[in-house]
């Protein structure tokens, strides 16, 4: 039985690299300070769901988003793009705006 288990934990440890705190503290001070940007914005401009369901980010293949915001007479989304470590604000049928 830890054979079976120290195989396990050695295949875990092949598939997620170590990520040791220091060395990404900076990058995830900077996505929680964006991702807190981001909900506030989403917090003022969507329409109130019960348990704060309109401010939540979802999880993508690619990294996270917003899902559909309302402005005005058009709606946008937010994306964070974690592989080409982008962020785009998506005007709905229009091509993305690169802002980061």
């Amino acid at each position: 039985m830890e054979a079976r288990q120290q195989t396990g934990e050695r295949i875990r440890a092949e598939l997620w690299p170590s990520l040791p705190y220091e060395a990404w503290k900076d990058t995830r001070d900077t996505l929680h300070m964006w991702t807190q940007i981001v909900g506030k914005v989403r917090m003022e401009l969507s329409p109130f769901l019960n348990h704060w369901w309109h401010v939540t980010l979802y999880v993508t293949p690619r990294g996270l988003t917003t899902s559909a915001i309302p402005y005005q007479r058009v709606t946008f989304e937010v994306t964070f793009d974690f592989i080409d470590t982008t962020s785009s604000f998506v005007p709905a049928r229009e091509r993305p705006e690169r802002c980061l």
